[in-house]
């Protein structure tokens, strides 16, 4: 307490400001973490309920976006005034890549464009990272619990 009472007012003030400034930090960072929603082209996007959908929104280079999921898993995507779309996906187990290691404690997915195959593989947990061959990879993030989890 004597050190304290010893500091000089420009002291005294640079060390209440580190203070205040590590309690607004703890603060925001906090408040970062706890948002729910997933990442899609360094967007996080987030979830609401609106007339019996999930819609996730967010901005993609300044524009607004949405990913709307139905309740028999449809999927449509809207960038600015774009649609695309519908999607669908559904669990196959048949979709899991056989040469993964971990491929026992894979989902499989497919998701459709009507009757085209857009992506097909498999993942665990919130992501899935493995496509067929000839396919692209992609990181759905939290938008597969809703697709999957029914």
């Amino acid at each position: 307490m004597e050190k304290l009472k010893s500091l000089k007012r420009f002291q005294k003030s640079v060390l209440l400001f580190v203070i205040a400034m590590a309690l607004v930090f703890a603060v925001i960072y906090s408040l970062t973490i706890s948002k729910v929603g997933f990442e899609y082209k360094n967007t996080i996007f987030i979830p609401d309920q609106k007339n019996g959908f999930t819609v996730y929104s967010g901005k993609i280079q300044g524009k607004q976006a949405y990913f709307t999921v139905s309740e028999d898993k449809t999927v449509v995507f809207q960038c600015g005034d774009k649609t695309y779309g519908p999607y669908t996906a559904k669990e196959d187990p048949s979709a899991v890549p056989e040469n993964q290691e971990i491929a026992a404690y894979m989902t499989g997915v497919e998701l459709r464009q009507g009757e085209e195959i857009m992506f097909r593989g498999g993942g665990f947990g919130k992501y899935f990272r493995f496509a067929m061959p000839g396919m692209r990879s992609h990181r759905i993030g939290k938008l597969q619990e809703d697709i999957l989890v029914g």
